[in-house]
């Protein structure tokens, strides 16, 4: 199992999604936005809370939107896609 996704992970994040539907005035930490102003800007598209990942494995994690949290992992990859000569293996 990873350490970006163990159950010390798991408890945490779920603390912190139930902390973020309780306040609506949370905002995501990538976009600043509240999970209402996410969802007025993006209609169609299923938008919730997720535990984002401020840095590394070991780094605090914090309140973002799908959106977000979805935007960071295509760029990640791409970017391992990239370092690793193009043989779509990491």
């Amino acid at each position: 199992m990873s350490r970006l996704h163990d159950a010390a992970h798991d408890r945490r994040s779920l603390v912190l999604r139930a902390r973020a539907y309780a306040d609506p005035a949370t905002r995501c930490w990538r976009c600043g936005r509240t999970l209402a102003e996410v969802k007025a800007a993006e209609p169609t598209r299923r938008v919730e809370w997720h535990a984002g990942h401020t840095g590394g494995p070991l780094e605090p994690l914090a309140a973002e939107c799908s959106l977000c949290n979805w935007r960071d992992s295509a760029a990640t990859t791409r970017a391992k896609r990239v370092s690793s000569g193009g043989s779509r293996r990491f």
